[in-house]
C-alpha cells in the first residue's frame, strides 16, 4: 500500500556503493572487484536497529506506534513525560471519546509496553490530508498521554526548538511501516537518509530508489544527534513520492514551536539542571540554557558525580589493569577480562590451544576446531595484499574477498549490518 500523500518508514537501509553494484538480495555476486557482500534479510532495505546513533533502552521505548482502527497505522514519538507527537493527518479523523494506544517495543503486537491517550490536538492551520503529496506543511499534532511514560521506563526524546541546517546530514528515520513484500508490518524497522533540502516548514529526505517509508511510518521521528546536545526529534513523516524509496518531507519541530508550548516544556532546558543526571553512561545537564549530552562511554569515561555534586563523565576505574573481553594470547595462556576479573586459562595443560572461538574472542578452543572460514565470519576483516586494501569476509561457508582499491574504494567499517567492506 504506497499511499503517495501518507507514507511509513520502509525498513531498512544499504548505501549504495560508487561504481559498484550489488547483486540480488540474498545472493553473493561478484563484478570486476571481487565478491560481493549482500545481505540476506527479508525486509525492505533495512535493518532493526539504529543505524548511526546509540539510544538507550528508554528512549527505543519512546518510539511507537499508534493504533488506530479507523485508518490502520501510524508511528510517533514521546517527546515528553506525557506527551507523543504524530503527524495531524495520523489523528484527523478522531472523535471525542475515542482511545488512542501508543504501543511500544521492536513489535507491537504483542507490545512491550501501551499507553492510553483520550486527548489530542492538532494544529490549527491544518488543512486536512486532501491536500497530497509534498502538503500540507502543518501536518504535525500532539497526543496527551493519560499517564507519565517514565513510570514505564520511557526516556522521551526531546524536539529541536532552534534552527538547525540539516541540508547534506544524514537523519535516521523508524517507524512501523509497510515493508518490501507488501504484507502487514508489526515490527519496527531503521533507514538512514540523505537531508537533500529545507524550506522554513519543512526537511526533505531522498531515498535515492534505496530506501525510504512507505504506509505506516506517518508521524514517525526524523531523528538527529544534534553535536553536544543529544538526539532530538528534528521533524515527523508527513508525505512523500509513491514508491516510498524517493522524496520524504518532515514538519520542522522548531518551525512549531509557537504552538508545541502549549502542550510540551520547549524553554531551553525543558527539566533538565545544572547538576544534571547520568542515564546509564550519559550525562545530561543544562548549561548556558543549553542541554548537554555527552556519551561518557564513546571516549572510555563513566557519568558520575565529578566531586562537585554535578554529574558529569569522570574517569573510570581501571578495569582488568586493560584487559578485554575480546582477549589475547600470551603463548598458549588465553587472558581476558570478564566481569571485573581478569582470567588466565592454560590452553596447553589440558591439550587445547589459544586462538579465537567461533565468537571471534580468544580463549582455549580444541586444535583445529575452528577453521578460518568461521573466524572471520560475516563481519569480515580489512587486509592489505599487495598495496591493495581488501575486505575478507565468510558466507555460505566459502571465504569471500573483494579488492577495494581497484574500486577506488577503501576498506572500513560499513555499519553493524555490513561489518568490514568496502566504503
Amino acid at each position: 500500500m504506497n499511499d503517495i500523500g501518507r507514507l511509513t518508514v520502509i525498513l531498512g537501509t544499504l548505501t549504495a556503493l560508487a561504481s559498484c553494484h550489488t547483486s540480488s538480495k540474498g545472493s553473493q555476486g561478484t563484478d570486476v572487484c571481487g565478491d560481493i557482500k549482500t545481505l540476506d534479510q527479508d525486509i525492505y532495505y533495512g535493518v532493526d536497529h539504529p543505524e548511526i546513533m546509540t539510544l538507550t533502552d528508554g528512549q527505543l521505548k519512546a518510539i511507537g506506534a499508534l493504533n488506530l482502527s479507523f485508518s490502520g497505522l501510524c508511528s510517533a514519538t514521546v517527546v515528553a513525560p506525557r506527551v507523543v507527537l504524530t503527524a495531524a493527518h495520523c489523528v484527523e479523523n478522531l472523535s471525542p471519546g475515542d482511545t488512542v494506544n501508543f504501543l511500544s517495543g521492536a513489535t507491537y503486537l504483542p507490545p512491550e509496553l501501551s499507553l492510553s491517550s483520550h486527548e489530542w490536538h492538532i494544529h490549527p492551520d491544518y488543512a486536512g490530508s486532501s491536500g497530497g503529496y509534498g502538503s500540507p506543511p502543518y501536518d504535525i499534532a500532539v497526543l496527551i498521554l493519560d499517564a507519565d511514560a517514565r513510570t514505564q521506563g520511557v526516556e522521551p526524546i526531546p524536539i529541536n526548538v532552534e534552527h538547525y541546517v540539516l541540508a547534506g546530514q544524514i537523519i535516521q528515520a523508524v517507524g512501523y511501516g509497510t515493508t518490501e513484500d507488501g504484507g502487514w508490518n508489526t515490527r519496527r524497522w531503521w533507514t538512514t537518509m540523505p537531508v537533500v533540502w529545507e524550506q522554513a516548514l519543512y526537511y526533505a529526505t531522498d531515498g535515492q530508489d534505496v530506501t525510504g517509508i512507505c504506509s505506516g511510518d506517518s508521524g514517525g521521528p526524523m531523528l538527529f544527534d544534534i553535536p553536544g546536545q543529544g538526539i532530538h526529534v528534528m521533524g515527523v513523516v508527513s508525505s512523500g513520492e509513491e514508491g516510498c524509496v524517493g522524496l520524504t518531507f518532515y514538519p520542522r519541530t522548531d518551525a512549531y514551536v509557537d504552538w508545541l508550548d502549549d502542550y510540551l516544556p520547549v524553554g531551553p532546558c525543558a527539566e533538565e539542571t545544572l547538576a544534571g543526571r547520568c542515564d546509564g553512561t550519559t550525562a545530561i545537564w543544562c548549561e548556558d540554557d543549553t542541554i548537554w549530552t555527552h556519551a561518557c562511554a564513546d571516549f572510555g569515561y563513566v557519568c558520575g558525580d565529578e566531586g562537585t555534586g554535578n554529574m558529569r563523565c569522570i574517569e573510570p576505574p581501571p578495569p582488568c589493569n586493560g584487559e578485554t573481553f575480546e582477549g589475547r594470547c600470551d603463548g598458549q595462556v588465553a587472558i581476558w577480562c570478564e566481569g571485573e576479573d581478569v582470567l588466565y586459562h592454560d590452553c596447553a595443560s589440558f591439550g587445547y590451544v589459544c586462538d579465537r572461538n567461533a565468537d571471534h574472542n580468544f580463549r582455549c578452543v580444541p586444535p583445529g576446531s575452528v577453521d578460518e572460514c568461521t573466524l572471520l565470519g560475516f563481519v569480515g576483516e580489512c587486509v592489505d595484499m599487495d598495496g591493495h586494501q581488501h575486505a575478507r569476509w565468510c558466507a555460505d561457508g566459502v571465504i569471500r574477498d573483494r579488492d577495494c582499491t581497484l574500486c577506488d574504494q577503501t576498506c572500513g567499517w560499513a555499519g553493524d549490518a555490513l561489518g568490514n567492506y568496502c566504503l
